[in-house]
């Protein structure tokens, strides 16, 4: 029996999605882990590093809101 596939192109709308959020995600902890890295080379707390904090904590909210959205999205379908 061939199975039903009238929900083929949703699911592959949701897993791209998905995709597009993993790779932000994937872009933010690589950023995280190259300040890390920065910040084991400090032995104080320097102010050019603080900055990219800033930069770095509104990317972290944007992936935040980003999830929210799809999830919205996907409670409503």
């Amino acid at each position: 029996q061939i199975p039903c596939v009238s929900h083929l192109d949703e699911v592959q709308m949701c897993l791209s999605r998905i995709q597009q959020i993993l790779v932000q995600l994937q872009k933010f902890w690589e950023k995280v882990g190259s300040l890390l890295d920065t910040l084991k080379q400090k032995t104080f707390a320097g102010e050019d590093w603080i900055e990219e904090l800033t930069d770095l904590k509104e990317q972290f909210l944007e992936s935040i809101d980003a999830a929210k959205v799809v999830n919205d999205n996907d409670d409503d379908v």
